[in-house]
């Protein structure tokens, strides 16, 4: 891909109960890590991990340190997907690229976490880049080079009871996908993108982006949809399982409601996934059989 771009790194989900919703992500058949904590800000996490993707459940711990624009997205936007974080080879040199391709990326963020694991305090290092406003396609998007990734792949955490494999797609809904095709092939590359009469497919190495219509996306998330809520904003991710059936099992012993409207796909409503659809299938497919990957 350009830029360095590799893939979905993961997606943010906002939390105003961190300890809340790290329940309800267990309950949908998730293993959890143990919570990660950012040196020297109020903000903590935990993560559902995958092998090559993750799920970053993040909440305000501390509101007399620091916390960043977390606040104030809460407030705003509400709990749920709040952005879209993509893995680069090289941080810097993704910050020249962008910038040959008119792109002015903000300040390189050098991050230290602690996660607090049984063994003890283990650090993660990465650094992160944020796209500006004006060069994203209608959501907020950062870079992101794992500086210590074998500290986050623990076998025990990449194990999940629901079957699930890696994150597959994330959807965001706006106003007129077609007209984001410009800032998508100047961040991912001319050739990365597919337009069908309603959806704009992005392809970013490993995982997609899907820019759907409100209308698009009560006809994908039937009854789960939230259709009075202003665009744009992140509907859905979308998981990878082996087996939906094994999906629906966990989610009825854990008594969470969910809706299985095709042999192979399974959603769980926001309102019991703290603010964001959450998609399980076992082909990689969506929407009732639309192929979005390679």
């Amino acid at each position: 891909m350009a830029n360095g771009i590799i893939g979905i790194d993961h997606a943010v989900v906002g939390a105003r109960d961190l300890e809340d919703t790290r329940m309800i992500f267990q309950r949908l058949g998730f293993s959890v890590t143990p919570q990660g904590r950012q040196l020297g800000a109020g903000v903590a996490h935990y993560r559902v991990m995958f092998d090559h993707d993750y799920i970053e459940l993040v909440g305000i711990t501390d509101a007399s340190a620091p916390t960043g624009e977390l606040g104030a997205l809460l407030d705003k936007q509400g709990e749920g997907a709040l952005a879209v974080v993509l893995e680069c080879r090289n941080v810097r040199q993704s910050c020249q690229e962008l910038a040959s391709h008119g792109i002015s990326p903000l300040a390189i963020q050098h991050v230290l976490t602690e996660i607090e694991a049984p063994e003890g305090a283990l650090e993660h290092r990465y650094d992160m880049v944020e796209i500006p406003a004006d060069a994203a396609p209608e959501t907020r998007i950062a870079l992101c080079q794992h500086i210590t990734p074998e500290v986050l792949r623990q076998p025990a955490w990449l194990s999940h009871a629901n079957g699930a494999r890696r994150l597959n797609f994330i959807a965001v809904v706006v106003s007129d996908p077609e007209s984001l095709i410009a800032r998508c092939d100047r961040l991912f590359g001319v050739g990365s993108t597919t337009m069908t009469d309603n959806t704009l497919a992005v392809y970013t190495g490993h995982g997609a982006l899907l820019f759907i219509t409100p209308d698009h996306a009560s006809v994908m998330y039937p009854g789960v949809a939230d259709a009075a809520r202003p665009a744009p904003y992140i509907a859905a991710l979308g998981i990878e399982v082996g087996d939906v059936g094994k999906v629906s099992r966990v989610l009825e012993e854990a008594q969470v409601p969910f809706s299985r409207l095709i042999d192979h796909c399974v959603q769980v409503a926001p309102a019991v996934a703290n603010g964001v659809i959450i998609e399980f299938h076992s082909r990689p497919e969506a929407g009732g059989g639309t192929t979005y990957f390679r």
